[in-house]
């Protein structure tokens, strides 16, 4: 078995209620193919697995905050598994749990949007996995930081694939911050079409679209209606 054995098992409990609950809470009706679920169940099945030890599924307690939490894969540009994200479904805390890898050479959803990025020569970088999955369902070709900084390696990794990037961080102190930061560092690349956008008064891009609609998010980026 492996961290993979247990992220395909994740995908099987598609159809649980638990499941189902989240994603009509969130009204997430298409692209959520790659989620998963992990139950007690099924981290009883893996607690004697090696790589689920080390990567941080489960402490060697047996215990395991990805207990009852909607599965994230986190892949590279070429697919490969590098980690899993738990979603906690109430109000668990953190919110968010991943196994352990090195973020600042990564970017949530670049695998699944190269090919959307090089059609429609730009790219959209947000903070987390709800605002990526959000605009993903409608087709945008969107990456996320899972953080609040751009490596000069991510930025580089996006440059493969397109020289128009468009920030939309959340909406607060430290997205604000992050944005300004990025632009600064970025955007003297000559050549580079760097855009920062600002949601509003909404906190983020998933919270923006369910109130506001595709179409206005569109109009906060006028390269989106070229």
């Amino acid at each position: 078995m492996s961290l993979l054995s247990f992220y395909e098992e994740t995908l099987k409990l598609q159809s649980h209620n638990t499941f189902q609950t989240f994603l009509s809470n969130r009204n997430v009706d298409s692209c959520y193919e790659f989620l998963g679920l992990s139950t007690p169940q099924l981290l009883k099945k893996f607690e004697k697995d090696q790589e689920c030890l080390e990567s941080g599924v489960i402490y060697e307690s047996g215990y395991s905050l990805l207990k009852n939490r909607i599965i994230f894969p986190i892949v590279d540009s070429y697919g490969e598994l590098l980690a899993i994200c738990g979603r906690g479904i109430d109000n668990e805390e953190p919110k968010y749990f991943n196994t352990i890898y090195d973020k600042k050479f990564h970017l949530f959803g670049l695998h699944q949007c190269k090919k959307k990025i090089l059609t429609h020569n730009y790219v959209i970088i947000v903070e987390g996995y709800m605002d990526w999955l959000r605009l993903h369902m409608h087709n945008l070709p969107v990456v996320a930081l899972l953080s609040t900084s751009l490596s000069s390696h991510q930025y580089s990794l996006l440059l493969r694939y397109t020289d128009r990037i468009l920030l939309c961080l959340d909406n607060d102190k430290a997205g604000i911050k992050a944005s300004q930061k990025i632009v600064a560092e970025f955007s003297c690349d000559n050549g580079i079409l760097l855009e920062n956008i600002t949601l509003h008064t909404h906190k983020d891009p998933d919270e923006f679209v369910q109130n506001e609609g595709i179409l206005e998010f569109y109009e906060l980026f006028p390269i989106l209606l070229g």
